[in-house]
């Protein structure tokens, strides 16, 4: 008598395999994303913006810095921690010289869309009309 599997017996297991990784995968990464510390502290001073600017039924600008990791809605500042300091900044596809540089930030919840590259080699970007805040490392 063989000991062992046979080949049909293997292909179904790394069929099986196979597709449990192709739902488990997307999941992960998924998670990975939503968790991002750098994402979820520039959303929140994204939507404390939004918050603002409904408020006051105009537009809100954040105002950043380069070579800080430091952004300011009128009195508030926040930090932005584990994103090193604001290199290059494009917003609305214009790069932006000078020190200082605004987002606006509309009550119809839209944002100017924008491009920061950080010393620690991290892009954060935003379209214009979602809040949504993607990291590329």
């Amino acid at each position: 008598m063989n000991k062992g599997f046979t080949f049909v017996e293997l292909l179904v297991v790394i069929a099986i395999f196979g597709i449990s990784m192709m739902f488990i995968v997307p999941k992960v990464v998924e998670n990975y994303s939503e968790n991002n510390p750098v994402k979820k502290q520039f959303e929140n001073v994204i939507n404390s913006a939004f918050k603002l600017s409904a408020t006051r039924q105009r537009a809100v600008f954040i105002k950043g810095l380069k070579g800080s990791n430091i952004l300011k809605i009128d009195n508030d500042t926040f930090e932005i921690e584990d994103a090193g300091n604001f290199n290059i900044v494009k917003i609305n596809d214009n790069n932006q010289n000078g020190l200082e540089f605004y987002l606006g930030v509309y009550p119809d919840r839209a944002i100017d869309s924008f491009e920061i590259v950080t010393s620690k080699d991290m892009k954060i970007i935003s379209d214009s009309l979602n809040m949504r805040v993607e990291i590329i490392e």
